[in-house]
């Protein structure tokens, strides 16, 4: 687009290593998206909370498509993560993203309250701590711990962990054996 700078990210990373991503977009840059592809095409569709008008329309679609929509939930403003979490049949949070949402303190708690609100199948992560899972329509929490590693960088660990989550999903895994596999 003309004139339009591109995204930018600022990542800070404190000694232990967390870390926050602020990012900044030209307000053309988050419009709805000038071409919607047929969703029917695909086997799942994965977003996150950062072009919030393109993933409700891809959320959408994949549920009008009847294909899993997944919901990959981190920071951002509840009124945003409201909208989209109430599109998708799997939410995968963060525990930050699910206490923004939820105002819940714990993993668990935050599941619950989102299962509680949501039609979706909920996956809270907590780094180290492993995850907890919820599958839609299940009254039962589960704790998948996470492996013992020596985590050096921990950049994109999500990302990769969002996808492996749902090729498990498409290829019939149940989601507390999905979120073992993408761990």
């Amino acid at each position: 687009l003309d004139g339009v700078m591109t995204a930018g990210s600022s990542i800070l990373v404190e000694e232990r290593g967390e870390r926050m991503v602020v990012p900044r977009y030209d307000e053309p840059l988050l419009a709805a998206p000038s071409v919607i592809p047929n969703f029917e095409d695909f086997a799942a569709v994965l977003v996150d909370v950062r072009w919030p008008t393109a993933a409700a329309a891809a959320l959408d679609g994949a549920r009008e498509a009847g294909i899993p929509a997944v919901l990959d939930l981190d920071v951002g403003r509840k009124p945003v993560l409201e909208h989209l979490a109430g599109r998708a049949d799997h939410i995968v949070a963060s525990l930050a993203g699910a206490r923004t949402l939820t105002g819940g303190t714990g993993p668990a708690d935050c599941v619950e309250a989102l299962a509680a609100t949501y039609a979706a199948t909920v996956v809270v992560t907590d780094g180290g701590n492993g995850a907890w899972v919820r599958p839609t329509g299940d009254d039962k929490t589960v704790h998948v711990p996470a492996f013992a590693v020596n985590a050096v960088v921990t950049n994109s660990a999500g990302d990769v962990s969002h996808g492996a989550y749902v090729v498990a999903i498409v290829e019939g895994m149940e989601p507390a054996e999905a979120v073992r596999f993408a761990s």
